[in-house]
This record gives C-alpha cells, structure tokens and sequence, in this order.
C-alpha cells in the first residue's frame, strides 16, 4: 500500500476521534472548529427532507437539556442518510458524530437572521 495515501477510520475509530462539542466555543470561534471531529446529543426540532436543491437531510437539533426536559443551544446538522437507515423525526434524542463547518444562517418565519454552529454528521444513532 502506498503510504501517503490516508486510510479510512472504521466506523469504531471515526466515533473515539469525536470530541464532545463545546457549544460555546463553537459559536464563538467557528473558524477555529471548521474540521474538529465532534460527538453531541440533543432533540431534534427541525427535519428538512432532501429535495430538489439539497441532497442531504438537514436537522436543527438542540444540545442542551435544561430543567424540566427543556431543550437549548440549537447545532444546525447535514447528514446524508445511508438507504437502509431509519428517517429521523422531529423529538428523536440522537447523538451525532461528525465534524463542525462552522456556522450557518438562516432566517425565521419571523425574519429574524440566526446564525448556529454547523456540523456535517458521519454517524447518527437515535436513543428514543
């Protein structure tokens, strides 16, 4: 084998290379954290379905599980599901591996301009 070319991690070393995502510092420094292998559970509150203009399937998912079952720190996450892997819904607990992108924008129905941290999953799993 030649080695300059980079192996690929099994799904077991992709997982411990993920660091728990410091949401904080993810908003604050997003530049910084473009690339870092993260791992974060959360609620998800959005589910967008690949269309014609995306291919992945994005998520708006909340990382921070406050007092009485409350829901914080929304992560904004691509993820393109494998054929045989079960849809994800909207109130799904899952925890994700993957890496940070940075931040995305986005306007409200509201037409507040939000900007979250961003992450691409590798691997999803869903808890409840």
């Amino acid at each position: 084998t030649d080695d300059n070319i980079p192996q690929e991690m099994t799904e077991d070393e992709y997982k411990a290379a993920c660091e728990d995502i410091d949401y904080a510092n993810a908003e604050r420094y997003p530049e910084n954290n473009k690339g870092k292998k993260v791992k974060f559970t959360g609620k998800v509150l959005q589910v967008s379905e690949p269309g014609i203009l995306t291919k992945n399937t994005t998520f708006r998912v909340a990382i921070t599980k406050g007092e009485y079952g409350i829901w914080d720190d929304v992560v904004y996450v691509e993820y393109k599901r494998p054929k045989d892997a079960p849809r994800i819904l909207v109130d799904d607990i899952i925890t994700i591996w993957g890496e940070c992108t940075g931040v995305t924008s986005y306007t409200t129905i509201l037409l507040q301009d939000i900007t979250i941290p961003a992450a691409k999953a590798k691997y999803i799993t869903i808890n409840q």
